[in-house]
């Protein structure tokens, strides 16, 4: 513990930047006021709390995901991800109307709500499709957070995804902890973004990564486990993106999802 945390201060600018980032960390959190969730939902609930993640298997029938498969554009419709990943992208997805199963899932916006904010909101929400196969250089197959305040993204699977198909990896647990705040402070002071909400340029992608050598000590210090996000098509992956996460290199077939991150509506990073 005293060993990385040593190493945090030094390598991620001390311990003046996390005092001056606290007093608004602390706002930030006691501004919030999740909503009361239904019974179905409180067992999910409860997880996401816990682990920083929830997996949800046959969330919505086969007969309706091959629907929203169909309702896909073909290829040529897509646009490159700007994050560097190789992966492909629709943005605005809600507007397919196939697809409102997801994008207005009562259930969702219940655990995005109770878990952030009642005034929780879809941040995001895009097509997913990656078909690159192969290991590349990204700052996503690091391990890494997106940001310092509260942002619930929810993956629905349109196809299987085994360990082939460029699962998630999620680092269980890691949403929480002291430990986190000299990287956060980083972000806060450092990371800024472009017109549509995606990192600004490619230094910028890297902050908030993190190196084996530190995800070991963390596991280490603290119990960590990794979750590998397999699943069949109909899977809900919801999780904090706060929460220590990375890609996997897609080695066979495709991975196409839906997505739709929350967060709450005052938040801008």
């Amino acid at each position: 513990m005293a060993q990385l945390r040593g190493y945090l201060t030094d390598h991620y600018f001390g311990l003046t930047a996390v005092l001056r980032f606290l007093p608004k960390y602390y706002r930030y959190m006691r501004s919030l006021s999740p909503a009361g969730v239904s019974a179905q939902a409180a067992p999910h609930l409860t997880a996401l709390r816990r682990d920083g993640i929830v997996i949800i298997p046959n969330f919505l029938p086969a007969a309706m995901i091959a629907a929203m498969r169909d309702a896909v554009p073909a290829i040529e419709a897509f646009e490159v991800s700007p994050e560097g990943d190789k992966a492909n992208m629709i943005t605005n997805a809600e507007r397919f109307v196939e697809f409102a199963p997801f994008f207005e899932s009562e259930l969702v916006r219940e655990l995005a709500r109770g878990y952030i904010s009642d005034r929780a909101v879809p941040h995001r929400r895009t097509i997913g499709l990656k078909t690159v196969l192969g290991d590349f250089m990204t700052f996503e197959q690091h391990y890494h957070m997106d940001t310092w305040r509260q942002r619930v993204k929810a993956f629905l699977y349109l196809g299987d995804i085994g360990p082939q198909q460029a699962p998630m990896m999620y680092l269980r647990g890691s949403h929480r902890g002291r430990w986190r705040r000299w990287v956060e402070a980083q972000i806060e002071r450092d990371y800024t973004v472009d017109d549509r909400g995606f990192g600004g340029d490619t230094d910028i992608w890297y902050l908030g990564c993190f190196w084996p050598h530190e995800v070991a000590q963390l596991k280490t210090d603290y119990g960590y486990t990794d979750i590998s996000c397999t699943g069949s098509a109909g899977t809900l992956v919801m999780f904090d993106g706060r929460g220590l996460h990375r890609a996997t290199p897609l080695l066979s077939g495709r991975r196409l999802i839906l997505t739709s991150y929350w967060i709450h509506e005052d938040a801008h990073v």
